[in-house]
């Protein structure tokens, strides 16, 4: 009896053992891998759609961001989050413990980033800009920007959404899609020029398409925001006596190296968008205008310009004919090549 008693004593003591080591094991996976504090800062990782739980462990053990993978793997069993991680980038603490990463994963709060984009600045530009922020592919955008269906659900634009992708900061996800890019920023388009503005250029002579691609020249011409109005009267008066516009920003927008200085055979490239050949507005806008242009080709003022060359200062002297013009022109050709002069004897004396 006594031997009996002995030998059931060890059969329990055997089992409960083995229960407080599984206990033990479970509560190791549950818990995971803790976080260690000492280390600072945050590093970049995305999870592609369709990864498995042992490739996000490999991911994440590439970084350095787990020890083990196979008790990643065994943690998420244990939580019930084996098929509950997205995929997105997402910016994780190098401090994280494995439960924070799994809820970081999980909720899929995807990292953002913020990114300018300058007013007047054309699709190739944004495109590069987006891409260097890992916001989206540079081909992508750029075909986005082109797509027929976009064009017509966004109804902006006629065989592009060039100009109607407004200049501002937004806050984008890591790989976001082109054209949800692409529907963000014409929807900020939209939003700031402001219903007013829209059923008005509707009504202009011009058109909101005509309005936008004009107001995208004024863009390239201006530094000195007060003079966006006065731009614009001249070209606006140029249009209305059939003047060619000769705006130097249409050529930049056709040279494969720009920007750069426009030269003399730069004038003769044969393109609807060399407006030193051909009358009249362009096909479409060059680059992306902001407010202030925007609003200057809807209002202008009644200004009798047909000319103007640039100070040197950042500014234009403005002048309605080619004698007034020319002298203009010849004076601060002096001034520049002064300048010129004097920088050049400044670097040799250095």
């Amino acid at each position: 009896m006594v031997g009996k008693l002995k030998k059931l004593k060890l059969i329990l003591y055997t089992v409960v053992s083995i229960l407080i080591i599984i206990v033990v094991i479970a509560g190791i996976y549950f818990i995971g891998e803790r976080g260690d504090s000492s280390k600072a800062g945050t590093v970049l990782v995305t999870i592609p759609q369709g990864t498995s739980a042992w490739g996000v462990a490999k991911i994440l053990k590439s970084i350095d961001m787990i020890k083990d993978k196979r008790r990643f793997v065994y943690h998420l069993k244990a939580k019930n989050m084996t098929n509950k991680l997205r995929a997105g980038t997402y910016e994780l603490p190098y401090s994280a413990s494995m439960a924070s990463i799994v809820s970081i994963l999980a909720k899929g709060r995807e990292a953002m980033v913020n990114v300018t984009i300058p007013e007047g600045w054309n699709v190739r530009e944004i495109a590069s800009l987006l891409q260097e922020k890992r916001v989206c592919d540079s081909i992508s955008f750029i075909q986005a920007v082109n797509d027929k269906n976009l064009i017509g659900e966004i109804n902006l634009g006629k065989k592009s959404l060039e100009g109607y992708l407004f200049p501002d900061t937004y806050s984008f996800n890591y790989s976001q899609n082109a054209g949800e890019i692409v529907k963000i920023m014409t929807s900020g388009f939209r939003d700031r020029v402001g219903i007013e503005w829209l059923k008005s250029a509707k009504q202009n002579q011009l058109g909101i398409h005509g309005l936008v691609t004009l107001a995208s020249i004024v863009q390239g011409e201006f530094q000195i925001a007060e003079e966006a109005p006065d731009i614009a009267a001249l070209y606006l008066n140029r249009l209305s006596i059939n003047m060619k516009l000769q705006a130097d920003p249409t050529i930049q927008y056709i040279l494969p190296d720009a920007p750069r200085h426009v030269l003399f055979r730069d004038l003769k490239i044969d393109s609807p968008y060399n407006t030193y050949k051909y009358k009249g507005l362009p096909p479409g806008p060059i680059g992306n205008p902001g407010l202030t242009a925007l609003k200057a080709v809807l209002d202008p003022p009644d200004k009798p310009w047909l000319f103007m060359v640039a100070r040197g200062d950042g500014g234009h002297a403005f002048t309605t004919n080619g004698k007034d013009h020319y002298r203009e022109k010849a004076k601060f050709d002096k001034v520049r090549e002064r300048v010129a002069r004097e920088k050049r004897q400044h670097s040799g004396g250095q």
